[in-house]
């Protein structure tokens, strides 16, 4: 699985990392860059499919509460 998310608040990227080590992932690639103060991460990850699912909403649900707390 492949995704790709902009975040506010760079410890976001952190908690991306502890959601792929908690549903059992492994992580394939991490690229980060800032630009005007959002996160641009790219970020790929292996595992089987209910562990990607679950990952996938996590991800999905920490996305839109980071859009959130940014207005």
């Amino acid at each position: 699985m492949t995704k790709t998310l902009e975040f506010h608040d760079w410890r976001e990227v952190a908690r991306i990392l502890n959601f792929i080590n908690r549903f059992g992932c492994s992580l394939e690639s991490l690229e980060v860059h800032s630009t005007d103060g959002l996160f641009h991460t790219r970020v790929t990850v292996n595992g089987n499919p209910e562990a990607l699912r679950r990952l996938d909403a996590q991800l999905t649900k920490l996305t839109d509460d980071d859009k959130e707390m940014a207005r």
